[in-house]
C-alpha cells in the first residue's frame, strides 16, 4: 500500500462520523419494458428516429404510471424520491419533453465491435450487442488499423440520422444518461478474445496496438455521442468490466495506463465494475479524479470506502439475486452495506427484472430510511 493511500484511509477515520444521506435509484430493465408494452429494442428503434419517437411515448407513459405507483408506495419512508429510469437504453426516455427528436445509440463497446468488423446485433428485449473477435486474425501489430470515425458503420449511420432530423425539425437530443465507455483492455479483449492474453506475454508490441487501437476509437465514439448530445464537461463513466478476470498486476499492466489517459481528459470520472473487483482497488485508487466508484456485491465495500473516502459509492444490487431473493435478505444486503460504507456518500442501485416483487424493492427502501433517520 502507497504512502498516499495510507492516508486517505487515516483520513477517513478522522470523518467516519460524519454521516451523509443514502439515495435509492432504481433502474427497469429493456426486458421488463419489452415484456409490459411490447416494444422491441431491435435494429429500426436503433435507425429509425421517428419509429423510436414513436415507442418513446408508450414508455414515457408507462415510466410515469409505474413511478407514480412507486413514489406513492414508498412515500412514507425518508429517502429522496428519484423516478425510475429504462437500463443501458441510451434516448430510451427524455424527462425534458417528448417534442424532442431522440437519436439512439447503442453503447459504444458493440458500436466500436462493429467497427473494426464484428456483427452488430439487436434483440427484441436488450441492448444491442455484437458477434465475432475482428482483431482476432492479426498475427503483427502492422495488421492492426484504426478505422474513420465519421465514414465507418455504424457511427457514420448515426451521424446521418442526426444530420437528417436537425435539417428536419432544427433539433436532436442525444440521451447520455445511461451510456458508459468501457475501459481500453475490455474493448480488446471484445476485439483480440483471449489471444489477447497469450499477446501479452509472446507479443506485446501487438497487445498494445490493439489496446491503443480500442483506446482511440472507443474514446472518439464517446465523445462524438458527447459533442452531439451537448454534454461535453459531463462526469466520463468508465466500466471496466474486464478487472474481475485478470490479476492485479496484469490489470495495473496492462489497464490503470489507458484508464489514465481517458480519465485525464474528463475533471472527473465515474468506475464501474459490476464482477468482483477488491484486487484492483488499490491501483485505481492510484488514478486522479475518480468522484464515483460503481460496484456490487462481489467487491470490498469498507475497503473501497477507505481507499476513496470522497467518492460516493454507487452499490450496484445483482440482478438474479435481486429477483430471487426474499426481502429479508435484501435487507440484510444493504444493512452491510451502509455498515461498511461508514457514513460517506451512498446511492443503492436497484435493478428490476420482470417477476421482481414489489416488496423486494421496498425493503431497499426501508433499510436506506432507516440509516437516512438514524441516531
Amino acid at each position: 500500500m502507497s504512502q498516499r493511500q495510507d492516508q486517505k484511509i487515516q483520513d477517513r477515520r478522522l470523518k467516519g462520523s460524519q454521516r451523509l444521506r443514502a439515495r435509492v435509484i432504481g433502474v427497469v430493465s429493456p426486458n421488463w419494458v419489452h415484456t409490459a408494452m411490447g416494444v422491441r429494442f431491435n435494429e429500426r428503434y436503433f435507425m429509425d428516429p421517428e419509429y423510436r419517437q414513436a415507442e418513446n411515448r408508450q414508455v414515457a407513459s408507462w415510466l410515469a404510471t409505474f413511478n407514480g405507483m412507486l413514489q406513492g408506495r414508498f412515500a412514507r419512508y425518508d429517502v429522496d424520491w428519484e423516478p425510475t429510469g429504462i437500463s443501458g437504453i441510451a434516448g430510451m426516455y427524455d424527462p425534458e419533453g417528448l417534442e424532442k427528436i431522440t437519436i439512439g445509440l447503442p453503447q459504444p463497446f458493440p458500436v466500436v465491435t462493429a467497427m473494426f468488423g464484428g456483427k452488430l446485433i439487436y434483440f427484441d428485449n436488450d441492448n444491442p450487442d455484437s458477434r465475432g473477435a475482428p482483431l482476432g486474425g492479426a498475427t503483427s501489430a502492422s495488421d492492426i488499423h484504426v478505422p474513420d470515425l465519421a465514414t465507418t458503420f455504424p457511427v457514420s449511420a448515426y451521424l446521418q440520422q442526426y444530420e437528417e432530423m436537425v435539417s428536419r425539425y432544427g433539433k436532436a437530443k442525444v440521451d447520455l444518461s445511461f451510456l458508459y465507455l468501457h475501459s481500453p483492455l475490455t474493448i480488446a479483449y471484445r476485439l483480440r478474445g483471449e489471444q489477447l492474453f497469450f499477446d501479452m506475454v509472446d507479443d506485446p508490441e501487438l497487445a498494445t496496438a490493439v489496446l491503443e487501437a480500442a483506446h482511440s476509437t472507443s474514446l472518439g465514439v464517446y465523445e462524438m455521442y458527447e459533442r452531439i448530445g451537448g454534454q461535453p464537461e459531463r462526469v466520463l463513466p468508465i466500466a471496466t468490466c474486464i478487472a474481475s478476470l485478470i490479476s492485479p498486476d496484469v490489470y495495473r499492466k496492462w489497464e490503470i495506463p489507458w484508464l489514465r489517459r481517458q480519465i485525464e481528459r474528463h475533471p472527473q470520472a465515474l468506475i464501474h465494475s459490476c464482477g468482483r473487483s477488491s484486487h484492483v482497488l488499490d491501483a485505481l485508487a492510484e488514478l486522479p479524479g475518480i468522484a464515483f466508484m460503481e460496484v456490487g456485491a462481489g467487491t470490498d465495500i469498507a475497503r473501497t470506502r477507505a481507499l476513496f473516502p470522497e467518492a460516493t459509492i454507487n452499490y450496484v444490487i445483482d440482478t438474479p439475486k435481486f429477483r430471487n431473493h426474499t426481502p429479508a435478505q435484501v435487507d440484510g444486503e444493504i444493512r452491510q452495506v451502509i455498515r461498511e460504507n461508514d457514513g460517506g456518500p451512498l446511492t443503492v442501485i436497484w435493478p428490476a427484472e420482470t417477476g421482481t416483487p414489489i416488496e423486494t424493492i421496498e425493503a431497499i427502501y426501508a433499510a436506506v430510511s432507516d440509516y437516512n433517520q438514524g441516531p
